[in-house]
């Protein structure tokens, strides 16, 4: 499914859907161990039906919040300086491209 597709389909959810895809999209966020400032974002624009998707880096998952995609972008960080106290037991992988600085 593409993005375009599911962003439809989310606008057309349900209050309660889009609720229990925010709560589920912020735990998974935990488990993967992005920032809360990105998780916060992301989840209240599903909430909001605002698209993120500008914001995927390298189509692997992680959306940071804007601050951090400025950061990104102008190569000041990595997602891997992002990624703290992961649950998940599979490290990250971002492209080579954002491994180094």
């Amino acid at each position: 499914m593409k993005n375009t597709e599911l962003l439809f389909k989310l606008r057309n959810a349900t209050e309660d859907a889009k609720k229990v895809h925010a709560d589920l999209s912020c735990s998974l966020g935990f488990y993967f161990g992005y920032p809360s400032c990105c998780i916060n974002e992301f989840c209240n624009d599903i909430l909001h039906d605002k698209d993120a998707s500008e914001r995927n880096i390298n189509g692997l998952g992680f959306i940071p919040c804007r601050k951090h995609f400025i950061e990104i972008s102008l190569l000041k960080i990595n997602i891997n300086d992002l990624i703290k106290n992961r649950v998940c037991q599979t490290p990250y992988l971002a492209g080579e491209e954002l491994q180094t600085k």
